[in-house]
């Protein structure tokens, strides 16, 4: 050491004795430094933190126990520090503990200045930070460990935070929606969820809290094609030490599959019902024809000229062929529901209706039925066959059946529609006691009176509106004038000898 080195330390000592029982009993290690780096002043915290005795610290330089690599990061903040280019820096590294262990520590350094501004000396204080960091280390490795398990999962495994944003995502999680893991970190996972059931993850989470951390829900997912599917999810709240939610970690599985599952059974059950009331309630009707017409037969106390007896018989083959065309129809429809494909049986317009009428008025013989038919074109077919005459059929029966006045007036009209040139439009009006607002509603919903026996709308209608919409038709209700009865219509394909409907 020069002489001018020694003069500057002993001015150091001598101007800052005022400071000796502050830096030797301080918590962190302290040194003090000349410009070139040579230790001049420490505590006995930083020789217990290195190693070292005093005598053997004091021929050191700090680069004789810092580490290599750390060395190069440090020195251009040291340069900058006393080219004045900074007041202080702060930096973790590596030291070398005298048995050649790692030391890692936390540095703050600074300079000390002459009244003119010139620096004299540089100060530092050292703070052992080893177990932080090997407690960080490990906190990484377990970390490392989690995801690694995590990543192995076929669940769906996200952590987020508020408004849906993701801080990480699985493998699986990408996988299943077909995007890499940048493309979804730092983004909201919303834009995933059809908007109408975002509501539903904002619910879930708003109920969870530290005593109850997990909640679970199902929502459905816009899936890579476009299509709906179905998610399930488990959430857990993740808190800070003062309660607070600091993001949520979820874990969900595809549950498409089962929610279609689900709905299949269940509309077998409503078919299942359906077919078994629409068995019940039109097989009685025809049932009850034949029961009134054999009765009529066994009557033998009263004359009954050959033409009647011939009537009642042809009756009852008449009731017996809708009998057998209703069972047919019934697996027609059954068939057409389970394969999604049109029966393309066509029928002329007009025989359809006039074979209609025929089956209407042998049932309702004793009725005063008036019919009167406006048709702008005659050589019309349209699709459905028997079943659009079942269709028909239960159209004008509720008409009749729901009609208080003595003679039933009927309006049958067929005209095309200029919107839709492969259309045909069907009006049925009648003279009826009319229609409320409120049954319109569900007039078309498989609905009966307590009493069943009556001959409710319900299932026949239901049926005449699954026909029409299965033949991309439509069927509605509506007063013919405010406060008036009311009387249906009815939009549907049709083929004419020049046209063939799509």
């Amino acid at each position: 050491m020069s002489t001018n080195e020694e003069m500057s330390n002993d001015s150091y000592r001598r101007n800052n004795e005022i400071f000796d029982e502050i830096i030797k009993h301080s918590p962190i290690g302290i040194a003090i430094v000349n410009e070139k780096g040579v230790i001049i002043d420490f505590n006995e915290t930083l020789l217990s933190l290195l190693g070292y005795s005093s005598k053997e610290f004091m021929d050191l330089n700090f680069q004789d126990f810092t580490h290599p690599e750390d060395l190069k990061r440090e020195w251009p903040l040291i340069n900058e520090l006393w080219e004045k280019k900074r007041n202080k820096y702060q930096i973790i590294k590596r030291y070398i503990h005298k048995n050649g262990s790692i030391i890692w520590v936390e540095v703050f350094a600074s300079l000390i200045r002459d009244p003119k501004g010139n620096a004299k000396f540089g100060f530092a204080f050292v703070q052992d930070i080893s177990e932080k960091i090997k407690a960080k280390h490990e906190l990484q490795r377990a970390m490392e460990y989690y995801e690694g398990v995590v990543e192995d999962q076929t669940e769906l495994i996200v952590r987020w935070r508020k408004k849906g944003i993701l801080t990480f995502a699985n493998r699986s999680y990408c996988e299943f929606f077909h995007k890499s893991r940048e493309d979804l970190i730092g983004n909201s996972f919303l834009t995933l969820i059809p908007e109408q059931d975002r509501h539903l993850i904002k619910k879930n989470v708003a109920h969870i809290t530290m005593k109850d951390p997990i909640a679970s829900h199902e929502h459905r997912v816009i899936k890579p094609n476009g299509s709906i599917g179905w998610t399930e999810w488990i959430n857990r709240g993740i808190f800070d030490e003062e309660g607070n939610i600091i993001e949520y970690q979820s874990v969900g599985r595809d549950i498409t599959h089962r929610k279609r599952t689900e709905q299949e059974l269940r509309l077998a059950k409503k078919s299942s019902e359906f077919y078994k009331d629409l068995l019940a309630h039109d097989m009685r009707n025809i049932l009850h024809n034949m029961k009134m017409s054999i009765e009529l037969l066994e009557l033998k106390d009263i004359a009954m000229e050959e033409n009647n007896r011939i009537e009642i018989i042809d009756t009852l083959k008449d009731q017996i062929e809708r009998g057998a065309s209703l069972i047919s129809n019934i697996r027609s429809f059954s068939i057409l529901e389970g394969t999604r494909e049109k029966i393309k049986k066509s029928i002329n317009s007009t025989e359809l209706i006039t074979k209609t009428l025929k089956n209407v008025k042998t049932r309702f013989k004793d009725k005063q039925i008036k019919v009167s038919l406006d048709f702008t074109h005659r050589n019309v077919y349209v699709q459905g066959g028997d079943m659009l005459l079942n269709a028909f059929e239960n159209i004008i029966i509720n008409a009749i059946l729901h009609n208080s006045h003595e003679i039933k007036k009927l309006w049958i009209s067929q005209s095309e529609l200029k919107q839709k040139s492969d259309y045909i439009k069907f009006e049925f009006k009648d003279n009826g006691d009319g229609i409320s607002d409120e049954r319109k509603k569900i007039l078309f919903e498989r609905i009966y009176t307590q009493d069943k026996t009556a001959g409710g709308m319900g299932i026949g209608l239901s049926l005449v509106n699954r026909i029409i919409e299965k033949y991309d038709g439509k069927i509605w209700v509506e007063d013919r004038m405010k406060g008036d009865y009311s009387y249906l219509k009815s939009g549907h394909p049709w083929t004419s000898s020049l046209m063939t409907c799509n």
